[in-house]
């Protein structure tokens, strides 16, 4: 798919209470089935913990509609602590078959807020929310990748409800259409929406995607290498 013409913007966005009536412009809920994945490739802590490459989890979505997001939601597992930084992205799925292709925008921001989704065995299961610059996509189809720092090695991104549209990338190798070593078409669960959470900051975009907002376009061996799954 060639590049949008609609327009990606970044700006400051004001810290507006999170109404009920916020528009949900992406999400998919987390898996609840005991086959789900969960993987802690896109944790660098964990990463690191395996002598692998900074990582990425990444999912498809549409939007049928110009729509502003302003702050975005992943689901996890934990064992009682929490990411602490996310590192966003968000791509054209110009590449190769879809594939992440041009980036749009990136930045980096602490966690903001976190609603409680009860229990899976030993875990915490978390929906983990952060504020995001204004990001403006045109209608048309997108990939947004995840990347968190977290203190321990326990804290795993789940699949979400949807069949399709995971990616994953282990540092600049090149993307693949699939997610915590699956070989099945699977996803990630997370969100996007177009109303900040209150009481944290606006997330600030990386200096590399600053050229790209002002011009306005807009995871040992090798089982180990590609997965970190719960049994």
């Amino acid at each position: 798919m060639n590049i949008k013409s609609a327009m990606v913007a970044a700006s400051a966005a004001l810290l507006l209470p999170f109404a009920a009536s916020a528009a949900i412009l992406y999400e998919n809920p987390y898996n609840t089935s005991e086959d789900a994945l969960a993987s802690c490739v896109f944790n660098t802590t964990c990463a690191t913990a395996f002598d692998l490459p900074p990582s990425q989890g990444g999912q498809a979505f549409s939007l049928s509609t110009f729509a502003t997001i302003r702050s975005a939601s992943f689901t996890e597992l934990d064992l009682g602590t929490l990411p602490s930084i996310v590192r966003w992205s968000f791509y054209d799925d110009d590449g190769i078959m879809g594939a992440p292709g041009t980036l749009l925008a990136s930045g980096e921001v602490n966690v903001n807020d976190v609603e409680a989704l009860g229990t899976q065995g030993p875990y915490q299961r978390n929906k983990v929310f952060f504020n995001l610059p204004e990001i403006a996509l045109g209608a048309g189809s997108y990939i947004f990748g995840l990347q968190v720092t977290a203190p321990t090695l326990g804290n795993f991104l789940v699949e979400g409800q949807a069949y399709t549209g995971a990616w994953e990338r282990f540092g600049t190798e090149p993307w693949e259409p699939r997610y915590g070593g699956s070989s099945g078409a699977v996803s990630v669960a997370v969100g996007l929406y177009d109303t900040p959470r209150p009481g944290g900051s606006t997330s600030v975009p990386e200096p590399s995607s600053w050229a790209l907002l002002i011009a306005g376009f807009g995871l040992a061996g090798s089982a180990l290498r590609r997965k970190t799954q719960l049994v």
